[in-house]
């Protein structure tokens, strides 16, 4: 009981004083001298009352704050839309650019096999047995395509047709096997046959090369447009490898093509085709 009534008597004591600051705070403002008791006062206040409205301060600017974060959440989000946007844009404009580039390329080759009617169309399909010996494009009988026509692309020779229907064609690919194609060398004239290989890949080899032509790395070989379907002078590849085969007889050389087979997309097919020039043994072009 004694200790609960000294508390008491503590904590009235302290109420008084700080009424007595507070009251003596109040009057100090409307008198000019104060005396040292309340200077020494308030020079004791003034650091908990700066704190003070520090604290107010930062509290104030709270909501300031909530309000910056979501305004800059929201310009984060709309310079994301725009990057997208534009990123999309750079992307249509780079495909609209190769598509044009292309089209400019089969535009000359136009020119170049005019003679031949050439028809454009595009790949529609590959065959699933062997990714590289046959590819279907679109358009068929409707179209004027027939067995035998030859096809090719802005980089050069791509094959033959094989089989068509009334809206589609088959074509087979110069790298298959069963698709030889009388060629030359282009700066030497010195001639062959090209020929596929039985596995699927994207190599041709000139055969039937004479042993004492001269033969080097990076020469073009062309169509020769003799005993063939095709006219003369489409690019065919280049050379990458030369060896003897036949007992030494005759020279093989190993060609890249200049058709890259996996990326096919655009190709034209020439549609004034005589059936009789695949059949011709007399080394006419056909016409």
């Amino acid at each position: 009981m004694l200790k609960s009534h000294k508390k008491g008597k503590i904590a009235l004591v302290a109420l008084f004083i700080i009424a007595a600051l507070i009251l003596a705070s109040a009057t100090a403002m409307e008198r000019t001298h104060l005396s040292s008791a309340e200077s020494g006062l308030r020079d004791g206040l003034a650091p908990l009352k700066s704190g003070a409205m520090v604290v107010k301060d930062q509290f104030a600017r709270i909501p300031q704050f909530f309000v910056g974060m979501d305004s800059l959440m929201a310009e984060n989000q709309q310079l994301k839309i725009e990057v997208a946007r534009l990123e999309n844009e750079v992307s249509n404009l780079s495909e609209v650019n190769v598509e044009n580039v292309e089209l400019k390329q089969m535009l000359g080759m136009e020119q170049e096999v005019k003679n031949w009617g050439p028809v454009a169309t595009t790949v529609i399909a590959r065959s699933p047995d062997s990714w590289y010996s046959t590819i279907t494009i679109k358009g068929g009988i409707n179209k004027g395509f027939a067995v035998g026509m030859p096809v090719v692309a802005t980089e050069g020779l791509v094959g033959r047709i094989l089989s068509v229907t009334e809206h589609t064609a088959e074509v087979l690919l110069i790298v298959d096997k069963e698709g030889a194609v009388g060629a030359k060398m282009q700066l030497t004239g010195t001639p062959g046959v090209v020929e596929g290989t039985t596995s699927a890949g994207n190599i041709l080899y000139m055969i039937h090369i004479p042993y004492e032509a001269q033969v080097e790395n990076d020469q073009v070989v062309i169509t020769s447009g003799l005993g063939s379907i095709f006219p003369a002078g489409l690019r065919i590849g280049y050379v990458t490898n030369v060896e003897s085969y036949n007992g030494g007889l005759m020279l093989k050389a190993t060609l890249t093509p200049f058709v890259d087979f996996e990326r096919l997309e655009n190709v034209f097919v020439l549609t004034k085709f005589s059936a009789s020039a695949s059949n011709s043994s007399t080394g006419v072009e056909a016409k």
